[in-house]
Formats: structure tokens, sequence, C-alpha cells
């Protein structure tokens, strides 16, 4: 039996189209007190902050991956 009523849209989120792929990352790094502590201190801009911060970000992955690497080979 066919619904009269139109169903109400699911709350937007990732994957469905209404953002950019990485908006969450985006939203989560500008919600880190971090980040404004570093902007701060350092009397940086938000863009030379982010660039800066993704960097940061950035080595600090791969070095972890390198050391997960690293441990799974003598575990």
């Amino acid at each position: 039996m066919p619904h009269d009523r139109a169903r109400a849209p699911a709350r937007p989120g990732p994957g469905d189209g209404s953002g950019r792929r990485g908006d969450a990352a985006r939203r989560r790094r500008l919600n880190d007190a971090g980040f404004w502590l570093v902007k701060e201190y350092f009397g940086l801009t938000v863009g030379q902050t982010v660039k800066s911060w993704s960097v940061m970000e950035t080595i600090v992955s791969v070095v972890g991956l390198l050391l997960v690497l690293l441990i799974s080979v003598f575990v």
C-alpha cells in the first residue's frame, strides 16, 4: 500500500552528496583546541595554521603507520 505523504529526507551527512569529501575532517580540525592554541601562540593566520596543521598530521600519521609496520615484523 503506497503512502500518500513523502518520506522526510534523512539527515544530511557524508556520502549523501550534500558536501565535498573531507568536510568532516575540516570541521573536526577547526573544533580542535590545539589548532587554535597553535594559531594564537605562533601568531599565524587560519590559512597558515591549516597548512602547518595538515603537514603535522600527515607526518604523525606516516610515522605511526611505519611504527606499526615495524612492530608487526617482530610480533
